[in-house]
């Protein structure tokens, strides 16, 4: 056997994930089979096995699953497993990623397999050389040596750190570390983050120039990267209270090679000790104030209310502005129309040319809560004579899954378009943006939302084809009514005398797993990333694919696509299936299809019986419902029944789909006359 610090381990939890099968059923691997591979370290009730040793297993019990692969850096953390808490992993693992970048940077060459003397010699060559310019990350490193648990700290940490050398690339490793953070819970750290294209869409905000930049509540510094990397003139500050989150985001800027000041304070009480041209504050929501955060500054607006600090966070930011600045803080849409102290503080910003514009944003596009929020964008020395409202949540309404599978970035590539365009030449987007007058936002009544001040006004010729396309849709009802004048006859139905057998899907066909997201996806790409169709959770449900950016791929093998034949299923609750015949669309993450089937399977009748109760009822999960669909069961019957039912449920289909289509474009056409009217500018011919 290898040594333990040169295997990877991984938990139960871990082998069920890497192999999409449920926890259970890899226990009883275990506990009814003895040649299961024994425990590599861990404990009694938290074992850890290597790696390699299950998947040699696996392969020879001729079990029917396959490892998904995983990103380079999470081999590393696997090596850290049963001696540091999961959630210290990635504080190590910046650590020892900051080393590597500076030996590659100082020509120090370490041999292929560092000892323990030299891995301790290359770090302290490398905090006395770092201690000047980069103390935060000579810090990092010089913890990671003296609060090292002993014994064999320092042998595990150079062994990780060969393997970080031999690698070649820190910057990848610590890019796929900070994505690991992001989407997964239990290694911590995820707070202090954003999704990257929320990141790009708040330093897109900001207009070019000026000299210097600062984040306030910087966390692990990825909003300091992009603005590095969109503006590299710029002079980079963050600050953030947590003093731990300070250290990893220097040892992530200097692995990646930005340069920027980090300050552990607390924004609140020392922001305005500078100034600042440009600055973003990813503010928190809810906070609570004592006497002395009321005392600490002189509130330009007004002493926000001590129950709640959201009309705190834009005084904090403006009054860090120089002249001539801009600043882009993040709020919770609750805030623009909340009365008494808020709503005075907001009005006075209005009357006093502090808000060029505000611009909501729908729901699940933050990491930890699922609330929609605002951006107030403020400027400094101002004189406007309207404020820019931009609504993106009808933009972006049905395309957001989860903070960590988002797809806004076309929305956020319109409010960003919107307001250039309205810093340029003073005309907004009409479709999601408005332009106010202050003296209307300063009424009594009034309030910041921006879907308040967008009234939707369709456009006769729109009203035109909506009618047009209504009235296509009557006749496809009326021909489907013809050809189908009544429902299929039922089917006489009888007990068998003997139960018939139930297959998992596994055995049915194959499952193969849709792996479509835009996750990655900013606000920049959207102009020159192709678009592509796309199968998705309402596509299963509607027959109709649906237009998505196609997101950058890193990854070798070829992108999942869609064959003629294929039951499509949905994994996130209630389940549907679909059979589909149009080739060579991208599949959803979220979509699972089954192809390939024996010929002793109807496709129509298993796409029938994987949404039945008994299968529904393997949906787990409280807020989002998810399924395995390697769990799925269907009953064997003979082809013929099969058929016969398959041939039922086309006929119920068609007729119910004609039917769902022209209710949709009823309602659709139902809703333009609405709104036309109540705009004004309509009224019937």
């Amino acid at each position: 056997m290898t040594k333990t610090e040169d295997q990877q381990l991984v938990s139960i939890s871990s082998i069920a994930e890497r192999t999409g099968l449920k926890v259970p059923t890899v226990s009883n691997w275990r506990r009814r089979d003895d040649t299961f591979p024994q425990a590599a370290a861990g404990t009694s009730t938290r074992p850890l096995f290597s790696l390699e040793e299950v998947k040699e297993w696996i392969l020879k019990t001729g079990k029917n699953v396959q490892f998904q692969e995983r990103s380079a850096v999470q081999p590393l953390a696997d090596l850290l497993r049963g001696r540091y808490d999961t959630a210290e992993y990635h504080q190590v693992l910046f650590s020892l990623l900051a080393l590597a970048r500076w030996v590659q940077s100082n020509d120090q060459s370490p041999l292929a397999e560092t000892s323990k003397d030299d891995f301790i010699k290359l770090a302290n060559l490398s905090i006395a050389s770092l201690s000047q310019d980069r103390p935060l990350v000579a810090t990092a490193i010089e913890q990671l040596l003296s609060e090292s648990k002993p014994p064999g700290d320092e042998d595990l940490f150079a062994n990780v750190f060969s393997k970080i050398y031999a690698h070649g690339n820190p910057g990848q490793l610590a890019a796929e570390l900070t994505d690991l953070v992001r989407q997964t819970s239990w290694i911590g750290g995820a707070e202090h983050l954003s999704t990257p294209a929320f990141s790009d869409f708040l330093v897109a905000l900001l207009p070019r120039g000026g000299s210097d930049f600062a984040d306030f509540g910087s966390g692990y510094g990825q909003t300091l990267s992009t603005a590095a990397s969109l503006e590299p003139n710029w002079s980079l500050t963050g600050l953030d209270i947590n003093v731990q989150a300070n250290q990893i985001a220097a040892c992530l800027l200097y692995t990646n090679g930005v340069s920027a000041e980090l300050c552990s304070k607390d924004v609140l009480r020392s922001a305005h000790e500078e100034s600042f041209d440009r600055i973003t504050f990813h503010a928190p929501f809810g906070m609570r104030l004592n006497d002395e955060d009321l005392q600490a500054i002189a509130w330009p607006f007004g002493k926000p209310p001590r129950s709640n600090a959201d009309a705190a966070w834009p005084q904090v930011a403006y009054r860090s502005l120089r002249q001539d600045g801009c600043a882009v803080v993040v709020v919770a849409t609750s805030v623009l129309t909340r009365g008494s102290t808020t709503r005075d503080i907001l009005k006075r910003m209005v009357s006093q040319g502090a808000i060029e514009a505000v611009i909501s944003l729908p729901g699940k596009t933050q990491i930890n809560t699922a609330i929609p929020v605002s951006i107030l964008v403020l400027r400094k020395n101002s004189a406007p004579s309207e404020v820019l409202m931009i609504d993106t949540a009808q933009a972006a309404a049905g395309t957001i899954q989860n903070a960590k599978d988002t797809d806004v970035a076309d929305a956020y590539a319109k409010a960003i378009a919107s307001l250039e365009a309205w810093r340029q030449q003073g005309t907004p987007d009409s479709e999601i943006s408005a332009a106010v007058p202050l003296t209307e936002l300063l009424a009594p009544d009034a309030v910041l939302l921006p879907q308040r001040w967008l009234l939707t006004v369709e456009a006769p010729d729109k009203n035109k084809h909506v009618v047009e396309e209504v009235n296509a849709s009557y006749r496809a009802l009326a021909d489907a009514v013809q050809q189908q004048p009544e429902l299929p006859s039922l089917l006489p139905v009888a007990e068998t005398p003997q139960a018939a057998p139930l297959h998992a899907l596994t055995e049915v066909g194959t499952v193969v797993r849709g792996d479509f997201s835009s996750t990655r996806n900013s606000a920049a790409d959207t102009t020159t990333s192709p678009k592509v169709q796309v199968v998705t959770i309402g596509t299963v449900r509607n027959g109709h694919s649906e237009e998505r950016t196609s997101p950058a791929r890193t990854a070798k093998k070829s992108p999942v696509t869609t064959q003629a034949g294929d039951i499509l299923i949905t994994t996130t609750g209630p389940i549907n299936a679909r059979v589909w015949d149009e080739e060579g669309l991208a599949v959803d993450k979220n979509v699972t299809i089954l192809r390939d089937f024996s010929p002793a399977w109807d496709p129509y009748y298993v796409a029938s019986q994987i949404t039945a109760e008994n299968n529904q009822a393997m949906l787990t999960g409280i807020t989002i419902k998810r399924v395995d669909v390697k769990q799925l069961l269907v009953a064997q019957l003979s082809l013929e029944a099969q058929q016969a039912i398959g041939q039922a449920v086309r006929d119920y289909s068609a007729f119910a789909d004609a039917a769902r289509n022209t209710a949709t474009k009823a309602e659709e056409h139902l809703a333009a006359l609405q709104n036309s009217v109540s705009s004004g500018t309509v009224s019937p011919a």
